[in-house]
């Protein structure tokens, strides 16, 4: 069963699309100083491994999970980040695949970005697709 806690797309700039929490324990997450704190973890793994950030664990028994996955705009040096919290590991497979549905239904409106936050279409297209996500080999998706 795929658990989410919490969903948060952003970009580069560390610009909030999206970001919803499905438990009462995230209800309080400040999405933007979230936001803004992965988009610098990531840009400085980049800067000194040259590599994306894919994951960070908390937790003594690491068991609360983030992972973020990255969406390259190729005309313009913009990236997205959509990031799942998650208090079990998900195979990076099954993430990657909600975050290509996603980044699909919304690439065009994250570039205007202000606009179509504010009147919920990005919010609308993100609720839709996970309302009807459904994976090839039939497993549960539960988003709390």
């Amino acid at each position: 069963m795929v658990m989410i806690n919490y969903l948060l797309i952003c970009d580069s700039h560390g610009f909030t699309h999206f970001n919803k929490a499905f438990t009462e324990k995230y209800n309080k997450l400040d999405y933007d100083l979230f936001g803004g704190f992965l988009s610098a973890l990531t840009q400085v793994g980049n800067a000194l491994f040259q590599k994306t950030l894919a994951k960070v664990l908390f937790g003594e028994n690491l068991n609360e999970i983030i992972t973020i996955i990255t969406k390259e705009f190729f005309d313009k040096e913009y990236k997205i980040y959509f990031i799942f919290l998650t208090e079990k590991d998900i195979p990076f497979k099954k993430l990657r695949g909600i975050s290509d549905g996603i980044y699909i239904h919304i690439r065009a409106l994250v570039c205007n970005n202000t606009a179509n936050r504010e009147n919920g279409r990005i919010e609308e297209k993100v609720n839709n697709f996970l309302t009807n996500l459904k994976f090839e080999d039939n497993e549960e998706i539960k988003i709390f």
